[in-house]
């Protein structure tokens, strides 16, 4: 697994850290060795690597010295879709090495860091298939919108956009009321349609949770979908 996710960096160059990424992590001795390691657990790096040995290296050389590195407090663990992120903490050769209360501080902070990663991750994965789910309801010619597994409102087409009164997006749809009596009528007999052939519309994921409707089509909401 590489660290592909990269939440942000404190006395560190935007400019180096896109040269690590596209060639010092390639060469960075500490990387291999780092992930031998037991996950969720804090290392100094000399400890992978020694010193003297590492000063030699291109990596500390032209890319840790500069930034003023000498030694780092790190530790990784894996995130959901197969990524994993890793956390450095570093210090100059002037600062004092990493004590035994500095890596306890550190080591307290590393599953919150990890819990924040594993959340950015798992949106952006989401974002993502809200915007496909978007592109699919877009394509529909009725007015349609999406559920999730809670039955929440999560995604709609522009044509249902002019049935809702207020915003809709995160609201429970079975204790929603759509301005159009009509289009309000006929959503509800979707609901109960659904219920009846599902069982359990909890049970399906958002993609297939989708209900379309004609809005003004039919006064008679029996009429249809």
């Amino acid at each position: 697994m590489r660290p592909t996710l990269t939440l942000g960096s404190t006395g560190v160059d935007e400019s180096a850290v896109a040269e690590y990424e596209q060639h010092f992590y390639r060469i960075d001795p500490l990387v291999r060795p780092a992930y031998r390691q037991p996950e969720s657990v804090l290392f100094r790096s000399d400890a992978l690597v020694p010193l003297e040995k590492l000063v030699r290296t291109e990596h500390y050389n032209d890319w840790m010295r500069p930034q003023g590195m000498h030694r780092y407090l790190g530790g990784w663990s894996p995130l959901c879709d197969d990524q994993a992120l890793t956390v450095g903490f570093h210090r100059s050769a002037d600062d004092p090495d990493f004590d035994a209360e500095v890596m306890s501080r550190a080591q307290t902070v590393l599953p919150h860091l990890v819990s924040a990663a594993d959340l950015c991750l798992r949106l952006r994965r989401t974002e993502g298939k809200l915007g496909e789910l978007r592109s699919l309801l877009d394509a529909l010619p009725e007015a349609a919108i999406a559920v999730d597994e809670h039955g929440t409102w999560i995604a709609h087409n522009a044509a249902a956009e002019a049935l809702c009164e207020s915003a809709v997006i995160g609201r429970r749809l079975r204790k929603l009321r759509l301005g159009d009596a009509a289009a309000d009528a006929q959503l509800r007999l979707a609901l109960a349609s659904l219920d009846a052939t599902t069982g359990d519309p909890a049970a399906h994921p958002p993609e297939l949770v989708a209900l379309a409707y004609r809005a003004g089509a039919d006064d008679d909401p029996s009429s249809g979908r």
